[in-house]
């Protein structure tokens, strides 16, 4: 076994190999004695012998982290296809996104916590679809801070306060000249006010309420014991890939069923009884001009039903 070498020692030896590495070298391409070749080399290994294992560069061992492993790109087009029909099946309807602001969270959190007043501030990060312009700082994921005073004051009181925090925030932080700009309805109301223009000349062109979920068609029934009717026709329209659900009761009332489809915004509706079965038919009902012109509902026979549902959801 070696003995331990000093630093010095140990450098000393690696340049003495090193050189002697250099000598062999030479001497093979001047075709010299073999003999004096074997020697250098003898002395040679000599010298690594005395330095040891520790003279070699170190043996590195690539692997995977326990309990993990890696997949290439074959693996991981399998597994993408594996994961997104699983998606498919058991997505329901609705749709989360990421924040676009703080404002909207917190009025939820005020909404379903019944909360009248609250003063409150939020950092943290949001997300814009919009295209992004980084040289003016536009980013799609960035940080905000919100500093919120809900309930009902004096006017204008709650706006001079932010007014004062947003002042204090930027002095503090030093970043020079800076002029605060305030959007506020009211100011805009008194601007307008003070030209003259009356207000009849604004109002809303149309309400139109945002989608919440990713359903296109619900499947009801007027009548009791249509469970298996309503499953079969649901089984149709997923096969078909478009998206659809019903009511998760043996035999619920129409009219909740079509309340859940005008508070969910589900465009189309299914309506199977007794009679559309005798008939060989499906009464398609467009949601919306059901509930704003009275639109009759309109039987479609079953062999055209996924056609019909396709046309008239290009119409939505």
């Amino acid at each position: 076994m070696p003995c331990e070498l000093t630093v010095e020692a140990r450098k000393a030896l690696q340049e003495e190999v090193t050189a002697l590495g250099n000598e062999i070298r030479g001497l093979k391409e001047q075709k010299a004695n073999p003999d004096l070749v074997k020697e250098r080399v003898a002395k040679m290994l000599a010298l690594k012998k005395q330095l040891g294992d520790e003279g070699k560069p170190g043996k590195f061992v690539l692997k995977c982290p326990k309990g993990t492993r890696d997949y290439g790109p074959k693996e991981m087009a399998v597994r993408e296809a594996v994961f997104s029909t699983i998606v498919d099946a058991f997505k329901g309807g609705e749709l989360l996104s990421m924040r676009y602001d703080l404002t909207v969270p917190f009025a939820r959190y005020l909404a379903m916590n019944k909360i009248r007043n609250i003063k409150r501030y939020h950092i943290a990060k949001v997300y814009r679809r919009d295209q992004p312009v980084m040289t003016r700082g536009r980013y799609r994921e960035f940080y905000q801070c919100d500093f919120d005073i809900a309930g009902e004051y004096e006017k204008m009181l709650p706006e001079a306060e932010c007014l004062k925090v947003v002042d204090e925030v930027l002095a503090k932080l030093d970043v020079g000249n800076f002029r605060i700009k305030v959007n506020h309805r009211l100011l805009l109301d008194a601007m307008i006010g003070a030209s003259g223009v009356p207000e009849a000349n604004f109002k809303t062109l149309k309400d139109v309420p945002a989608r919440t979920n990713s359903t296109e068609v619900f499947v009801a029934s007027a009548q009791n014991d249509m469970l298996e009717e309503r499953m079969k026709l649901l089984r149709l329209l997923w096969d078909n890939g478009i998206k659809a659900e019903m009511a998760y009761k043996k035999n619920p009332k129409l009219l909740n069923q079509c309340q859940y489809c005008e508070g969910n915004q589900i465009p189309l509706m299914l309506i199977v009884g007794g009679q559309e079965i005798q008939d060989g038919v499906v009464k398609l009902r467009v949601v919306q001009k059901k509930r704003e012109d009275g639109e009759r509902d309109v039987d479609v026979p079953r062999d055209g039903l996924i056609a019909a549902i396709r046309d008239a959801l290009k119409n939505q």
